[in-house]
């Protein structure tokens, strides 16, 4: 077989052509994978970036929803921290008053025992008035009494006058009603009993009849 020296040369030009054909088509698989990757991450990324879009306007609404939110819970501590001044207020005021009360029960009760002990003094006059007016009717006779307005007006003089009822205190009667009322009706019958009794002894000289009936009386005693 002959050698041709341009043979070679073409047959070396058409391997050249067809590894740098192979090469290329090489690249262009590779280009075309590569851009079909791309543009599914393109689809993707769009994809996300939708979603992205979204999540933000639906975190937009909600800042939106919580800001309104937070103004209505402010308002609503505004109007609950006045209301809180206003009770501890009323609760300051009830404090005091509480105080006030406890300080008028004490002096209500430190009268009613200074009451009590003048009821106490008056009813121990009243004994002893009694007693006084008893011993006095048994030391005298009905004869030797003469009665005169001289002599009843000596008698009056010399007779210690009964008290006074006191008057009853509304607000110890609020504090014990009943026991200010029976104390009162006690000391009104003691003090309506001595006076009839020292009137009964200072007004005009009695009748024969009432000097009997006392006589009556007074042997009715002595006997006892």
């Amino acid at each position: 077989m002959l050698w041709v020296p341009g043979t070679f040369w073409a047959q070396a030009r058409e391997d050249i052509l067809a590894q740098d054909l192979e090469e290329a088509r090489d690249v262009r698989t590779e280009l075309l994978e590569q851009t079909c990757r791309l543009r599914e991450e393109s689809d993707k990324l769009a994809r996300e970036r939708e979603q992205v879009l979204e999540e933000k306007d639906s975190l937009a609404l909600q800042v939106q929803k919580l800001s309104l939110d937070c103004d209505m819970y402010q308002q609503k501590s505004s109007v609950i921290q006045s209301q809180l001044g206003e009770l501890q207020a009323e609760r300051d005021q009830a404090y005091l008053l509480r105080d006030e009360a406890q300080a008028q029960i004490a002096r209500s009760l430190a009268e009613k025992d200074t009451l009590r002990g003048q009821v106490v003094e008056l009813q121990e006059k009243l004994f002893t008035l009694r007693a006084w007016g008893a011993q006095r009717s048994g030391q005298e006779k009905p004869g030797e009494r003469k009665y005169s307005w001289e002599s009843s007006r000596e008698c009056c003089n010399d007779q210690p006058s009964s008290p006074r009822p006191r008057p009853r205190l509304r607000r110890m009667e609020a504090i014990c009603p009943q026991y200010m009322r029976e104390d009162t009706d006690t000391s009104t019958e003691y003090g309506e009993e001595s006076y009839s009794s020292f009137r009964s002894q200072c007004v005009e000289p009695p009748g024969s009849e009432s000097l009997r009936r006392r006589q009556e009386e007074l042997q009715h005693r002595t006997d006892g």
